[in-house]
């Protein structure tokens, strides 16, 4: 626990413990000199409480003189003097901190209206301090960082066209924090961090955006149905040919076969083949010549 936050504290109570014990005691004695004594503590305990400045962590203190105004050396945290009733300590922040823009109005580079909200992290140097206060005061963000970062952000959004703001967030809010980076870093605050957050679009932009993407899907359907319709006529031609060509080859091979049979037949193998078919019944009527094979038999049923 860090004990010297207590110390203004204890002063004060202690102060105030004497000077009412004291004013009791003159109350007790009707007499003047108890109240001359708790007089002399109170001013003693202000004056020694305003001598001693306790500067809290992630902070530094910043010297304002009545007689000579800013000191140019900052106090680091933790227990300093000054000069009481001429001297006066200010805090100032040191530690990370955080601005946000709720309604940042932008303009796209296609004229689209979009309420932009922009979250920035940011920290004072401690030895810039001094001169931030002289400046500008204790309130740099309201004078210094607030209006660059509006400022920064409708010249980015301005570059870009509404319908690739999503696509290109990460890339503007970087462009935002080199801008940013670039103009407080002489002065000795650091910007270290810079988000796009979110994006309030027109309802019309939204309406058109959607009928966009709408039609985009349809296109992509429709082209995907014709891509099915010529796989399915490609499989058709194929599966035609295919036949076409099976017909061919059995075609083709009962040609062949036609050929080897013709080749392979003679009168006497038909003259035999006749002689083996013959049932043994002799013919009543005999048409041909002494061709055994133009002989026409016609046999009685």
């Amino acid at each position: 626990m860090n004990f010297t936050v207590l110390l203004q504290p204890a002063i004060v109570v202690t102060t105030a413990f004497w000077v009412l014990f004291y004013v009791f005691r003159a109350m007790r004695r009707h007499s003047t000199k108890p109240l001359v004594a708790a007089v002399i503590i109170a001013v003693g305990g202000l004056t020694v409480n305003a001598t001693i400045v306790t500067v809290p962590p992630g902070h530094v203190g910043v010297i304002y003189s009545y007689l000579g105004g800013v000191q140019s050396h900052e106090r680091p945290e933790g227990l300093t003097l000054v000069v009481p009733y001429i001297q006066s300590a200010y805090q100032m922040n040191v530690r990370t901190l955080k601005f946000f823009t709720p309604e940042a109005f932008a303009q796209s580079s296609d004229l689209q209206e979009i309420t932009v909200h922009v979250t920035v992290n940011y920290n004072l140097d401690p030895l810039t301090a001094a001169q931030i206060f002289k400046d500008v005061g204790r309130d740099y963000e309201g004078v210094l960082i607030r209006p660059a970062v509006f400022e920064f952000t409708k010249e980015v959004v301005g570059l870009v066209k509404a319908e690739n703001f999503a696509s290109t967030r990460s890339e503007m809010a970087s462009d935002i924090l080199i801008l940013l980076k670039d103009r407080f870093r002489p002065l000795g605050i650091d910007v270290t961090f810079v988000a796009i957050e979110d994006a309030v679009f027109q309802d019309q932009f939204i309406l058109d955006i959607a009928a966009k993407v709408s039609a985009e899907v349809k296109a992509v359907e429709a082209k995907n149905l014709v891509k099915v319709a010529e796989h399915n006529a490609e499989a058709v031609v194929k599966t035609a040919a295919g036949e076409a060509e099976a017909i061919l080859k059995v075609a083709s091979a009962q040609a062949e076969a036609n050929s080897v049979i013709a080749e392979s037949l003679t009168s006497d193998l038909l003259i035999w083949q006749r002689v083996i078919d013959w049932n043994g019944e002799l013919p009543e009527t005999f048409i041909g010549n002494n061709d055994p094979l133009d002989l026409l038999f016609t046999v009685n049923p």
